[in-house]
């Protein structure tokens, strides 16, 4: 089980209030109701309770009301325990068909998912996550087939673009995950290396605000077999290789050194001003050659639009080249696009 450390997340929260740095408008209410339940429950309902994971970032399933059901049996009782039913009979065909799938289709990273599978599998189903892939009898968390899905994309817009440039060469120098949720895509980065056997002085760091930092810490210490620490500011003191680290700390930190920025989804879930404030950051702790890799998912709402997201990018940084997600039409992953940045003019 995931270890709630009141002493850690209470420092943490501390951080978060003494801050200028907050939330956009569009994370308000999850900030509140997340804390409320940590402060509640700890990690009891992990992987069970939606608000818990801020939407499990994949590994959580949400009981979505269907109409229908609720005008013919009027009775609360029995129309949530059908919508109930249902959601987790499509996780059930899920879990052992897309593994499957992804095997059979144009999918570069099956391997790395095999590796993952063997590493995890008993503390996939000790933490007691209700969505999850079945992978050769083993188990892991849906949110891990993301890093894979998106290192796929990655390769395939070099390879597309014909570009010199190679995975490795991204992963040269410090890795970061802005806005990586409960961490499980910078860990797929970070196993990816190991199966490869990349040589690389590479740190692999994901940078969250609070309280999902305080998730993320908790999970990775738990998933990985690698220390995993929050920072402050110094990387090079630690001799972790995965670190955490709070963005109440962002404009403190400086000569990251950084070869490959990813964000997925987030981006577009802040205010202009806070992505503005990232593109920043990133400029100055970019390394001799750094990219960003951007995942987006379509949205005409004013609140959380992918336009506006790459309005921003298109003007600070290159565009190298952009993949759609194939993968979202086995419901194993979300409909949108990746664009790969060089932030070198």
């Amino acid at each position: 089980m995931i270890r709630h450390n009141v002493k850690l997340y209470q420092r943490l929260k501390l951080e978060y209030h003494n801050s200028d740095i907050k939330p956009s408008e569009y994370w308000k209410n999850y900030v509140h109701s997340i804390c409320n339940e940590i402060e509640k429950n700890g990690f009891e309902y992990y992987g069970k309770k939606y608000i818990l994971n801020s939407g499990g970032f994949g590994d959580t399933p949400k009981i979505t009301p269907r109409p229908l059901l609720r005008k013919i049996f009027k009775i609360p009782f029995i129309y949530k325990f059908l919508e109930k039913t249902y959601v987790y009979y499509q996780l059930k065909k899920i879990r052992k068909n897309f593994f499957y799938h992804l095997k059979n289709d144009d999918f570069s990273k099956v391997e790395l998912l095999e590796f993952i599978s063997n590493k995890i599998d008993r503390k996939t189903r000790n933490s007691n996550i209700l969505r999850t892939v079945e992978v050769n009898s083993n188990l892991i968390p849906h949110s891990y087939t993301k890093g894979s899905i998106y290192l796929d994309m990655i390769e395939k817009i070099i390879e597309f673009q014909n570009l010199d440039l190679s995975i490795n060469d991204l992963f040269k120098n410090n890795v970061v995950d802005i806005g990586g949720g409960v961490g499980s895509i910078i860990h797929s980065f970070f196993e990816y290396k190991l199966m490869k056997s990349y040589q690389t002085p590479s740190k692999f760091i994901l940078l969250e605000q609070f309280p999902i930092s305080y998730i993320a810490r908790q999970s990775l210490e738990y998933f990985s077999d690698d220390n995993t620490e929050m920072i402050d500011v110094n990387t090079n003191n630690s001799n972790s290789k995965i670190l955490v680290c709070q963005n109440t700390s962002l404009k403190d930190i400086n000569n990251l050194n950084v070869s490959l920025y990813f964000n997925s989804s987030s981006f577009q879930e802040m205010d202009k001003k806070q992505v503005e404030e990232y593109c920043d950051f990133m400029d100055k702790n970019k390394a001799h050659n750094c990219y960003l890799a951007c995942f987006l998912y379509p949205s005409n709402k004013s609140n959380n639009s992918d336009k506006e997201v790459l309005k921003i990018l298109n003007k600070k940084f290159k565009l190298i080249g952009w993949d759609k997600n194939y993968f979202d039409k086995y419901q194993g992953g979300i409909q949108g696009n990746l664009y790969l940045y060089s932030l070198i003019a």
